[in-house]
């Protein structure tokens, strides 16, 4: 089992309030990915929160060791061609440390960066963007012309360093979203459900991925709340 904490702002002892929040700088992030590091955690997510997860987790590289940074990218708001470039950039100085979370996002989120597309096209563009950006991660040459993409003679001027490229996470559960997973993604993300529920989703996952002669691994996230005793929880 990897276990993996949470490196995005809000923070504090009650977060999703004013009164409960607390201040998130630089400094706090330092603390918090120097405990991950040493704890025995495998890593972070670095959600699409306040802060930009690429420039914070370049930030974090030189106080960890060992610490893993999942970092999330949102297909439609940079190029895969340039995604790339920053994630094998970033394998590279980390000493193979990043992994991917893809996030098709929400169309509320989207639109204040211009980006305006409906559930089902969200998911189609994020089939395409894969299709670019995993060969390039895998330092191979890319062409490709769908309905959203069009790239000519992609290929990056830097290898990973010798490291594994970077794998590739996503959360979804709609038909749309597992079917994005099954084709291209290495660990399947849910939220956190019932054991039953989450068996049957990881079940529906696992058929489709059979389909393209893949196998998955799955992952769960899950809001721990911590409090001296059981009642007070």
């Amino acid at each position: 089992m990897e276990i993996y904490w949470y490196l995005t702002a809000p923070d504090g002892h009650q977060p999703w309030t004013a009164s409960g929040s607390r201040q998130v700088n630089y400094a706090y992030f330092q603390q918090v990915a120097r405990a991950v590091d040493h704890l025995g955690f495998t890593g972070a997510l670095l959600a699409t929160g306040a802060h930009d997860p690429w420039i914070l987790g370049a930030a974090l590289i030189p106080y960890t060791e060992r610490m893993k940074f999942l970092i999330a990218i949102q297909p439609g708001l940079i190029s895969p061609t340039l995604l790339a470039k920053m994630a094998v950039t970033f394998n590279q100085f980390s000493k193979g440390r990043v992994l991917l979370n893809v996030v098709s996002g929400d169309k509320n989120t989207l639109g204040a960066y211009g980006m305006h597309l409906d559930h089902d096209a969200r998911y189609d563009l994020s089939d395409e963007f894969l299709q670019v950006l995993r060969p390039l991660l895998n330092e191979e040459n890319v062409s490709f012309k769908g309905e959203h993409l069009d790239i000519e003679n992609a290929r990056l001027a830097l290898s990973n360093g010798g490291y594994p490229p970077p794998p590739l996470w996503f959360g979804g559960s709609s038909e749309a979203a597992q079917e994005v997973a099954a084709k291209h993604i290495d660990t399947y993300l849910s939220w956190g459900e019932t054991p039953p529920q989450a068996a049957e989703k990881i079940a529906r996952v696992k058929a489709r991925a059979d389909k393209y002669h893949r196998q998955l691994r799955y992952g769960i996230r899950l809001y721990v709340i911590v409090r001296e005793t059981d009642e007070l929880a």
